[in-house]
């Protein structure tokens, strides 16, 4: 495999990994999952650690394990292995972050199975600090295509901040499509308020 990361600034990066080979990253521990849900794991490949926090997100939009991660078709598990992967992250000076990742994973020869084999991922987020930097709105979209299913997310979040950080206002709004048809709404709001505790009072 081929891994190339390229510093454009300080605050920016281009990472490109070609056949990248995981082998000696920590395994997680076998889990027998009885429920509908898949198991949640902690992303421990650098390649997407780095810079991570760019695409973090109210509700978790973003599930990097995917990528690579086995592919579920009937009820039956088969096995990709990532080909090529880019990571573009930064931000500027004005307060604009932003961060995109394009990848692609091949399906292993099975003789049950017709396909071309090619998983593709593709992955954007944009960022704006607002109100002097306290506060901030974003969007971030997920595309993922294979020979047998397409998705696609979009989510707007926000923060805001109010009365010296004291009243926050938090939120975000997401819809997601699969195969053009099965269509879903998902939206989180919180609003909170926290003030400076004096000690003396309790004296």
């Amino acid at each position: 495999g081929i891994d190339i990361k390229y510093n454009i600034n300080n605050h920016s990066m281009i990472e490109y990994s070609f056949n990248p080979d995981f082998g000696q990253i920590e395994q997680h521990p076998s889990e027998l999952n009885l429920t509908s849900y898949e198991i949640y794991y902690e992303e421990k490949r650098p390649f997407f650690t780095n810079n991570a926090s760019v695409f973090y997100t109210p509700i978790n939009i973003f599930y990097s394990r995917r990528i690579g991660g086995n592919l579920i078709i009937d009820n039956y598990i088969y096995e990709t292995s990532i080909k090529n992967a880019l990571q573009i992250t930064g931000k500027q000076n004005r307060g604009l972050s932003y961060g995109m990742i394009l990848s692609d994973s091949k399906l292993k020869k099975y003789e049950d199975i017709d396909s071309d084999g090619i998983n593709s991922f593709f992955i954007t987020r944009i960022r704006k600090d607002i109100l002097e930097g306290n506060s901030y709105i974003g969007f971030i979209s997920t595309k993922y295509k294979n020979s047998f299913s397409a998705s696609n997310i979009n989510s707007f979040d926000f923060l805001i901040n109010f009365l010296s950080n004291k009243l926050k206002f938090d939120g975000q709004s997401a819809s997601s499509s699969m195969d053009s048809s099965k269509v879903g709404l998902g939206h989180s709001y919180e609003i909170s308020y926290t003030d400076k505790i004096h000690l003396d009072r309790f004296k």
